[in-house]
């Protein structure tokens, strides 16, 4: 489920995300953590390890949340209705897009051609993996082709 693997690793042990860095050895520990949790269905203790790291700005951790909060795991999904539920995982889901993050350009290519049907923007979150330029340009284009929001 959450696949959180290491984010970019550098030669002194760190990870970098944006200007957040984070110790990788404690990423890895957090990883089979969460991953142990998840499968014991402890939901709570997933959300409670992964946030912290999704809002140090590490774009897996962020897809992460994105992903358990948009399935409706864990207790922040208690009292929110569906459409709430998948209105903050869409705004987690930004965050990792925002740095290129693979899966979340992925998902957003899914979600414009599973639920809104717009195979322009899908075709072009497809392409944005690893490329920020290209993430500018399908930003661009979602404002061009989608109503502002009231």
């Amino acid at each position: 489920m959450l696949a959180l693997a290491a984010c970019t690793e550098k030669a002194d042990g760190k990870l970098w995300s944006d200007d957040h860095r984070v110790d990788s050895e404690d990423y890895r520990k957090m990883t089979e953590e969460s991953q142990t949790a998840f499968g014991r269905g402890d939901y709570d203790r997933v959300y409670e390890l992964v946030l912290p790291y999704a809002e140090a700005g590490i774009a897996e951790a962020q897809f992460g949340i994105a992903f358990f909060v948009g399935s409706g795991y864990g207790p922040v999904n208690a009292d929110l209705s569906v459409e709430e539920r998948q209105a903050k995982a869409m705004v987690w889901l930004r965050r990792a897009v925002a740095q290129a993050y693979p899966k979340a350009t992925d998902h957003l290519a899914v979600i414009y051609t599973d639920i809104e049907k717009n195979d322009t923007l899908a075709a072009c979150w497809r392409t944005a993996a690893n490329d920020l330029d290209q993430v500018q340009r399908c930003t661009d284009l979602e404002k061009e082709l989608l109503p502002a929001p009231p």
